[in-house]
């Protein structure tokens, strides 16, 4: 049976190797017994591609695993899988079968867009609490998708400069930007003014610095044009790219400070 979490993976793992730490301390394996060893890990697919109608929806990933476990105590209490990538994503327990080796298969939920490399541990624990060596192996998730798209930059013509003394005047630049894996699926999007293309200034969707709504596909940033601002025509570009590192159109527009 699988059951979804949503917590951090670095905490699971630094608290699986630090109970591996304990059962391996000194002078405790004679008095304790031993713990199980793992081997012989396969897992299907290595590699999954979404539809490109997935973009918008959860993606499931069949996923089944097998592994041999040794344990000269007979006392294994459960095999056990984690799926994750920056979570936890999914977790469950293996079934034991025949010649030692224990089995399992989950259908594991990707969110939607969050195509990307995923890792698939499994460890085993016995009666006594101790835990095996691990063994794992890495589940990529792609999409069959295309690039972001970015349908229209939002930017004024014109804007006067404030005169000498007073406060900066605001220039508000917004990119309409969709993905046909999903909003979530777009890592960033950036522009650059294009006679100093090696700076990059990042925009947000996220609520915060600007941005009316999170999450809308309207990144914005706003930047502050002060007095001692050169007048003159500024060219833009803007730019997205999505999580499998497809790149949008470049999209140009130009603002004139007076």
């Amino acid at each position: 049976m699988l059951h979804s979490f949503r917590y951090p993976a670095a905490v699971l793992a630094a608290a699986i190797l630090a109970l591996s730490a304990c059962d391996q301390a000194p002078g405790l394996l004679d008095d304790a017994g031993t713990p199980p060893e793992l081997s012989d890990f396969s897992f299907s697919p290595h590699q999954f591609i979404a539809s490109p109608g997935d973009g918008n929806a959860n993606v499931v990933v069949p996923l089944s695993m097998e592994v041999t476990v040794r344990d000269p105590d007979h006392d294994v209490e459960a095999v056990s899988f984690v799926v994750f990538g920056d979570e936890t994503i999914a977790e469950g327990v293996l079934a034991l079968g025949s010649g030692g080796r224990y089995a399992g298969h989950s259908d594991v939920i990707i969110p939607a867009g969050e195509v990307g490399v995923y890792t698939v541990l499994v460890f085993a624990e016995d009666l006594k609490g101790m835990l095996s060596n691990q063994v794992r192996g890495m589940m990529h998730v792609s999409a069959e998708g295309g690039p972001p798209v970015i349908s229209m930059v939002v930017a004024p013509d014109t804007l006067r400069r404030p005169g000498p003394g007073e406060p900066a005047k605001l220039l508000e630049l917004i990119a309409v930007v969709s993905d046909p894996d999903g909003l979530s699926n777009i890592v960033s999007v950036e522009f650059w003014n294009v006679e100093r293309p090696g700076t990059k200034i990042g925009m947000f969707d996220e609520g915060t610095d600007g941005d009316a709504e999170a999450a809308d596909g309207r990144y914005t940033r706003v930047v502050r044009i002060e007095s001692s601002n050169d007048p003159g025509a500024t060219t833009l570009a803007f730019q997205a790219r999505d999580r499998a590192g497809l790149l949008s159109d470049i999209v140009e527009a130009t603002v004139v400070v007076e």
